[in-house]
């Protein structure tokens, strides 16, 4: 860890050149190599650490390790000027960000930005962001327990075209119930679905956390199924269709700032399952949740956020991309889209 600190600095700062005969000059060096000692210790000090790193956020699981290391002062303890820039829902954060509004999005669907890699070049994949919490939930009167018996039935889900969407479609193949043909699969915001559910309006929804734990300890429903255990059970690797992603021309310019950034947010990741109520304490709040709905929020979402970064995680990816492949969404997985040089090391 020394001799990597040492390194930091020698490539970082100039070397103070003084003979041995100036007292002057060698008392001038020897403050300036304490100081940067001191500035080193513990610290994600460059040259470029002082160019702001603009990070947007939504509500919801996106937006814990953000908000959490804050809370735990890591951006003065990397040195990263962290300017948190609030979105309403996903589709302006990436419209943010595709327009270079944004330097980061910290949780977006790796099919999106694919679609937009193969024609544009734009962006890179640097980081896990959180494994796919989806559930579908039908009303606890509901005969439907398994896929097929949502043949012919009304699903509710935010978006076709997310990961979801994209697992979803794969299971229904998979029971031989083909998507859209024999399901009335209806695009719905996820905030109106439990209502229409409550109401009849549809059969099952499609929700993601904290919706999820929200609406079955509030309404009167319950899990039929677990698209991340569906997958597991089948692909014996955990499910995840979303990434931190970067401007990859920040990322060229400012190598030294995303690193440091990378290594804040996994400290916060790890700090999430130790101390749930400190990195959820925010939900309650906003969300009026009761103790009961606290707790399984708590339980459902601490172990959702991923600490690697590596080629297994890439690969994992990867799988879900083949599907996107498979359907005609995508022409081919990008690979050149998931950088591996800024993510820290475990």
């Amino acid at each position: 860890m020394q001799s990597a600190r040492k390194e930091k600095l020698r490539s970082t700062f100039p070397k103070v050149r003084a003979r041995a005969t100036d007292g002057l000059s060698v008392l001038a060096a020897v403050v300036l190599v304490l100081v940067l000692a001191l500035v080193g210790a513990g610290s994600a000090w460059s040259q470029d650490a002082g160019v702001p790193i603009k990070v947007g956020i939504i509500p919801g699981i996106i937006d814990v390790p953000v908000l959490l290391m804050q809370a735990m002062g890591l951006p003065a303890k990397y040195g990263v000027k962290l300017d948190v820039r609030r979105f309403a829902d996903p589709g302006t954060i990436n419209e943010a960000w595709l327009h270079r509004e944004i330097h980061l999005q910290p949780g977006m669907n790796v099919l999106q930005s694919s679609a937009q890699f193969l024609k544009t070049g734009y962006g890179l994949a640097v980081f896990s962001s959180f494994l796919a919490s989806n559930t579908v939930i039908v009303k606890s009167t509901s005969p439907i327990t398994q896929l097929r018996d949502l043949k012919g039935k009304r699903l509710g889900i935010p978006n076709r075209l997310s990961g979801e969407g994209l697992v979803l479609r794969w299971l229904f193949d998979e029971v031989g119930v083909p998507w859209e043909k024999e399901v009335d699969v209806r695009e719905i915001p996820p905030n109106v679905m439990p209502g229409m559910l409550q109401r009849d309006q549809i059969d099952a929804m499609v929700l993601f956390e904290p919706l999820a734990s929200m609406a079955l300890t509030t309404g009167p429903f319950r899990t039929a199924l677990d698209v991340q255990g569906e997958w597991q059970r089948r692909q014996g690797s955990p499910l995840m269709f979303s990434a931190i992603h970067v401007d990859d021309r920040f990322a060229r310019e400012n190598g030294e700032v995303l690193r440091a950034y990378l290594r804040m947010y996994r400290e916060a990741a790890l700090q999430i399952p130790k101390d749930p109520d400190k990195a959820f304490a925010h939900y309650k709040t906003a969300m009026k949740l009761t103790d009961r709905t606290f707790e399984v929020l708590k339980e459902n979402m601490k172990d959702d956020y991923p600490v690697e970064w590596n080629e297994k995680t890439i690969k994992g990816m990867h799988e879900v991309l083949k599907l996107a492949v498979r359907f005609g969404l995508i022409e081919k997985i990008p690979e050149k889209m998931f950088a591996l040089e800024y993510a820290p090391r475990s």
